[in-house]
């Protein structure tokens, strides 16, 4: 969106209010219809250094999860459509579209990571292009789905791609995506430190109100919207994994140093030859989740909680205080809407 970053696309009103800060980056809240988007948003350019440098997505769980969801959506779509042809947006390495392939359907998948997209297409044989979802409505090719796994997040606008999502369907066409829950309980109780509270990846966050309205604005009729735990790694698991973060921090913070009375000089020379042999090493980060056999020790063990409070979890995600909401809408004719 190259207009102002601080007028809702959803609404239309402007607001200035920051709500999260997270890494030098602030979001803002809409006063009137609860979206939360990044504001400044960062250039295209900054966000493709940024996707090309920094975001990475771990290949053997991403393969792992979408392989165990792909099953469960595909029931979820066929409840609402036959068997036909399919487009993922986002796609990535394409394990989805190769499981929805293996069911009969014809599948058509976009994006834009090359190493992603050249899995997808050497590997696995499938239709995968770099296109942008307005290049291919250009061709005039049409489909009976579109989904958008965690997807809608990461765009630079979302109604725009919305608007050429409706396009590109069929009559009746169905669009299906998920996407995270800024008003879940997950995101109450953690605030800035919600593993999906992402800058500058995730560009917008959205709750029920905020996508009921974009998707009704758009010509989109809501057929099922809830929210679930999904992709979350849940909240007894990021509580115990920032908890054992601060240890570590304090644990291996140089207490010492703070008292060293040519600290300020040290700074300097090590500033002044931090390319020299000298140069002090920076520190090792804090090892990412799944890396390590400890974590996954502590990722099984919150499992085994979180079956334990499964009625509890029921009760939080009928009340729609999930950390993800899954959406399946339909594509409404103009003489409906």
């Amino acid at each position: 969106m190259e207009e102002d970053k601080n007028l809702c696309i959803v609404c239309g009103q402007p607001s200035n209010e920051i709500y999260i800060c997270r890494d030098r980056y602030n979001y803002v809240r809409c006063r009137y219809c609860g979206l939360v988007y990044l504001s400044p948003q960062p250039s295209q350019k900054a966000l493709r250094n940024f996707y090309n440098t920094a975001y990475q997505v771990d290949f053997l769980r991403y393969k792992k999860s979408i392989l165990k969801k792909a099953e469960r959506f595909l029931k979820e779509i066929s409840k609402f459509a036959r068997t036909g042809s399919l487009l993922e947006l986002g796609c990535s390495y394409g394990f989805f579209l190769k499981k929805t392939e293996e069911n009969g359907w014809t599948v058509k998948g976009l994006e834009w990571s090359g190493e992603a997209r050249d899995y997808a297409v050497h590997k696995l044989r499938l239709d995968v292009s770099a296109e942008s979802l307005l290049e291919l409505t250009l061709t005039q090719r049409k489909f009976d789905v579109v989904t958008a796994w965690h997807v809608l997040e990461h765009l630079a606008d979302p109604q725009e791609e919305l608007v050429n999502t409706r396009k590109i369907l069929n009559p009746k066409g169905i669009f299906t995506f998920t996407t995270p829950n800024i008003d879940s309980l997950q995101f109450r109780l953690l605030g800035n430190k919600w593993e999906w509270i992402s800058p500058p990846a995730h560009l917008y966050m959205f709750g029920l109100s905020s996508i009921s309205h974009l998707l009704e604005k758009n010509g989109f009729e809501i057929l099922k919207l809830e929210t679930r735990r999904g992709d979350s790694k849940g909240l007894i698991f990021q509580y115990i994994q920032w908890l054992l973060k601060m240890i570590y921090l304090i644990l291996t913070f140089p207490f010492g140093e703070i008292f060293k009375k040519s600290r300020l000089e040290e700074c300097k020379i090590l500033n002044d030859e931090k390319h020299g042999a000298n140069a002090r090493k920076p520190s090792q980060p804090v090892k990412y989740v799944y890396q390590t056999v400890g974590e996954r020790v502590l990722y099984f063990l919150t499992e085994v909680i979180s079956t334990l409070i499964y009625p509890l979890r029921k009760i939080i995600y009928k009340n729609n205080l999930g950390p993800e909401i899954l959406v399946i809408a339909r594509k409404v004719e103009k003489n409906s809407i």
